[in-house]
């Protein structure tokens, strides 16, 4: 029997791989030393109080498919090895069935820092939705947000903007974590950046909670809100007055943009991630990146090579506008889960 210390981190692994949503296939339902975690009841129960039945679940839920799913694998671990079953898992169990047929295109997911932080997203359900891939986030924008959780100081009190932010991962993080002056978020599809408006919203706002040791604090902050067309700016500062941090959203379309709009985005830092994917886009990405390297200091780019003929019509790209670029190779701590088996790359940006 795994002790419970060792319980205790387990249960920590499992929970914050739950509520990423990773692959069951790809849970960790057993310790280091091979234990399952949920050998005995009281275990069973514990599992279930810091997933499914917590209020972190009842305010911001995986899809009830997901859930229905990750109870039924643990019902039938515990059937092939012979492990007295509690109530509450055959009740939860028949519950989520019971919500079987209710099909929502939008889940939320949670992805824990440490065990006192984390960043809570709504998440399209389907890969593609309303005509792209940024209602979902992509493994290159965990792997960016690895890096700058550890590299603190390259964007701390700069003035940051991310082109092609998604749902907000990489920005939420390092304007929690990372101190920057300001943080721009951009992208070019008003679906994307509606569910950005959300989730920056929701991350901002709303206060924290923690039960027992199922925490998820966010700091409560005060914010004002301005919405014209296309932008939206979020001033929040600290209920204290401490500090005040400057989020701004805006539209940004690589292949309609003006130079006056470059020369509005104050930066010093650009970062983008899950960019280079299609041909078709990487000549407007690269004009858009030379226009804003010609006032900003670097940029960081981080790529997951689907297709290595794609990535280097990058480069090459790259080296037409005279556009300096380095990989960088020092692999950040693992804080998310996604596929390690694919390649993903790090450049560092730099007008000659």
């Amino acid at each position: 029997m795994a002790s419970g210390k060792r319980t205790c981190t387990s249960l920590y692994t499992i929970k914050t791989q739950f509520f990423s949503v990773i692959l069951i296939k790809d849970l960790t339902f057993q310790d280091d030393e091979g234990h399952f975690i949920f050998e005995t009841l009281e275990e069973q129960v514990d599992l279930l109080n810091m997933t499914v039945n917590s209020a972190l679940c009842q305010q911001f839920a995986p899809s009830s498919s997901y859930q229905q799913c990750f109870v039924k694998a643990i019902l039938k671990k515990c059937e092939e090895n012979n492990f007295e079953i509690c109530d509450e898992l055959y009740e939860s169990y028949t519950m989520l069935i019971g919500k079987s047929n209710e099909v929502s295109e939008v889940c939320y997911k949670t992805y824990f820092i440490s065990p006192d932080e984390c960043i809570t997203l709504q998440e399209s359900t389907q890969m593609i939705s309303h005509g792209t891939t940024g209602l979902c986030t992509w493994q290159a924008a965990k792997y960016l947000t690895e890096w700058a959780i550890e590299n603190k100081q390259i964007l701390k009190d700069k003035h940051v903007l991310e082109l092609g932010s998604g749902l907000g991962l990489t920005g939420l993080v390092i304007s929690k974590f990372c101190c920057p002056a300001t943080y721009t978020f951009t992208d070019g599809h008003e679906n994307v950046l509606r569910t950005l408006r959300k989730n920056v919203t929701l991350n901002t706002v709303q206060e924290s909670y923690s039960e027992n040791d199922d925490c998820c604090n966010i700091q409560k902050q005060r914010c004002d809100k301005t919405e014209n067309d296309d932008n939206s700016y979020f001033v929040c500062s600290d209920t204290d007055g401490s500090r005040q941090d400057i989020t701004r959203i805006k539209h940004l379309d690589w292949e309609a943009f003006t130079e006056q709009e470059v020369k509005d985005l104050r930066s010093d830092v650009i970062l983008a991630s899950d960019v280079v994917y299609d041909d078709r886009l990487l000549e407007p990405l690269v004009k858009v990146l030379s226009s804003l390297l010609s006032s900003s200091s670097v940029a960081y780019v981080s790529s997951t090579i689907r297709n290595d003929t794609t990535f280097s019509k990058f480069l090459d790209v790259l080296d037409t506008k005279s556009i300096c670029w380095q990989e960088v190779k020092n692999v950040p701590t693992p804080v998310f889960y996604y596929n390690k088996d694919v390649a993903i790359k790090l450049l560092k940006l730099s007008s000659q």
